[in-house]
């Protein structure tokens, strides 16, 4: 089985360009990288917790 170092695996996620967001089975956000606050105009606070749909109908709205 390949580990990959967690800490690396977080810098990973939170440097990169692209938008990276996760979500748990119910749809709830429990990740959210500085380019998806740029994307979306959440913060990771702001979004952390919140439904991936809430998310995207706002980003919608906002044409984003």
């Amino acid at each position: 089985q390949l580990e990959f170092p967690t800490d690396l695996f977080d810098t990973v996620l939170e440097t990169a360009t692209d938008a990276i967001v996760l979500h748990d089975v119910s749809g709830t956000i429990t990740f959210w990288n500085g380019a998806a606050a740029k994307e979306w105009g959440w913060s990771a606070r702001e979004a952390i917790g919140k439904l991936v749909a809430t998310a995207a109908a706002r980003a919608l709205v906002r044409g984003a």
